[in-house]
């Protein structure tokens, strides 16, 4: 989809011609790594609580797609001008307890390894400047980085430069993993901390084999993908994409506005699976001997639980909704309490082997 048409897009719905459901449909062809400038998603809004009701997810979504279009309408920037350039922090041997990453445009990796310090490397776009020597000198003075007190921080806000960082870190236990961009894409790999918190505006997550007592993982557009994961509870959402959530995980609360759903746990340590998705399908495939209780929840879509020792009773059939409750062969206590709902979409609940895919 040309800028134009994106541009042409937000505007309708800022004229009352196109609701949100209807730009959204079309939004949603968008690819999930455009590099273009035009597409700025802004996700800086305060902080919300899950599993809130479909009506206020509306009116995110409504507020996302409005600033898209405030966005559209400030940055009409000449871009046809541009220098790119690259540069590597070497930061000092010191300890480090936290990481904190703020991107606005571009693109962050972590990777950790066996060196004892840590090293950033950037490669950057920088709009508007004249040549090399101005575009190096005006990313060394817009961009921070460094260690102070524990926190390994990297910042980079002029939303005229457009930055690829891969941060290699030391291989230890961390405190904190935070990452934050508007506009770009996320990837983390044998990242292990107490708290990993990964959010986008505009771009896709990733994490693979990653360890953590609490991950929470947020994407305004995009998909959100989480393998061979270990961790206490894992929050997922996006409003527009795909959600793959994989791993040793004993909670789950994995939410998408459009956008299909696929969880997959790995090990008998999981107690808690919430799956809730408004235009989407849910598709759980749990560990053979998983003994579950709970609810499955749909208005036009179907229901389908293959499941040895669990069998599904409807409870509610109407023309707006069905509702099933999942219940456990008598003797046998339940080891996943289970809560999936989708308006549109079907729910699979099936058995599948312990080993990954």
């Amino acid at each position: 989809m040309s800028t134009s048409e994106r541009r042409r897009i937000l505007r309708l719905v800022q004229e009352g011609k196109l609701s949100v459901e209807e730009a959204m449909d079309q939004l949603q062809h968008i690819e999930e790594n455009d590099d273009s400038l035009d597409t700025w998603f802004l996700s800086n809004g305060e902080d919300h609580k899950k599993k809130e009701q479909d009506g206020s997810r509306k009116e995110r979504l409504s507020s996302f797609l409005n600033q898209a279009i405030q966005k559209v309408k400030d940055i009409e920037h000449e871009v046809t001008k541009y220098e790119k350039i690259s540069h590597v922090f070497l930061l000092e041997e010191a300890p480090i307890d936290e990481i904190h990453v703020d991107v606005t445009y571009g693109s962050v990796e972590i990777r950790p390894w066996d060196e004892p310090y840590a090293q950033v490397r950037c490669e950057a776009t920088v709009y508007r400047a004249d040549n090399p020597e101005e575009a190096k000198k005006t990313f060394l003075k817009e961009t921070e980085c460094n260690v102070h007190k524990g926190m390994l921080r990297l910042a980079t806000q002029p939303k005229l430069i457009k930055v690829k960082a891969v941060l290699h870190v030391p291989s230890q236990s961390y405190e904190v993993i935070r990452g934050k961009l508007v506009n770009g894409s996320f990837f983390g790999e044998h990242l292990v901390a107490n708290k990993l918190q990964v959010k986008t505006g505009n771009g896709k997550l990733t994490m693979q084999h990653c360890q953590a007592e609490q991950i929470e993982a947020e994407a305004a557009n995009g998909t959100i993908h989480c393998k061979q994961i270990i961790a206490d509870r894992l929050d997922a959402e996006t409003l527009n994409g795909k959600i793959t959530c994989e791993g040793e995980i004993r909670s789950f609360d994995v939410q998408s506005f459009n956008g299909n759903l696929l969880i997959l746990p790995r090990s008998a340590k999981t107690e808690a699976i919430y799956a809730k998705a408004s235009t989407g399908s849910i598709e759980c495939q749990l560990p053979s001997g998983t003994v579950v209780t709970g609810d499955c929840e749909t208005n036009f879509g179907t229901v389908n639980v293959s499941l040895p020792n669990t069998r599904s009773v409807r409870e509610k059939e109407d023309w707006l909704s069905k509702r099933f409750r999942l219940q456990h062969e008598e003797g046998l206590p339940p080891t996943v309490h289970l809560f999936a709902q989708t308006k549109t979409g079907t729910i699979t609940i099936k058995s599948a082997s312990v080993s990954s895919s």
